[in-house]
């Protein structure tokens, strides 16, 4: 059999398939191991070849992208709110929770992003919605290797929490050195 040529076709249990030229059941196939060979060779012609390629093969143009790199800033409020635990999520799923006067940074892909943030009611601590206060969407855009900074605040009028979140583009605090002569 090491030089036996045969050609088949898949079909349903019980049909008929040709091998070397007699027409045979799927079963007596299956009984010599023919059939089970020749469907692993199939799938693995399918399925494993065509997603390997795709494993292995990243565009050029994709590997020299840096990733942004996003600044929250939650700044410390006069009041109790500070720690409220504010969850920020971003539009590619990842999310961070911060405190009054915490920060973090998130590194995503570049491109047309939004960001939002909720935490629940502090005012009314039996509630089990934690979402009760939230913020719009803040969408932007950002390049690569670009730092973008954002400032998350609750919403107030005057002194007095109003509920819910502010997102805004923070100005940059960061001072630029120059050399000093």
């Amino acid at each position: 059999m090491e030089n036996a040529r045969f050609s088949w076709r898949m079909g349903h249990a019980g049909s008929m398939v040709l091998q070397d030229g007699i027409w045979m059941s799927q079963v007596s196939l299956l009984k010599n191991g023919i059939w089970r060979n020749s469907v692993i060779s199939v799938l693995w012609l399918a399925f494993v070849l065509p997603g390997a390629g795709c494993i292995h093969t990243r565009s050029r143009q994709h590997d020299d992208v840096a990733p942004a790199n996003i600044q929250i800033e939650r700044p410390e409020n006069n009041g109790s709110v500070n720690i409220l635990p504010c969850t920020i999520i971003f539009s590619d799923g990842q999310r961070c929770e911060l405190l009054g006067g915490d920060q973090a940074v998130v590194l995503v892909r570049p491109g047309a992003l939004w960001v939002a943030a909720y935490s629940r009611d502090p005012y009314r601590p039996d509630s089990v919605d934690s979402t009760a206060w939230r913020s719009l969407r803040f969408r932007f855009h950002v390049g690569s290797g670009q730092i973008f900074q954002l400032s998350v605040e609750p919403k107030s009028k005057g002194s007095a929490y109003t509920g819910g979140w502010l997102i805004e583009h923070a100005a940059s605090n960061v001072a630029q050195r120059r050399p000093s002569h």
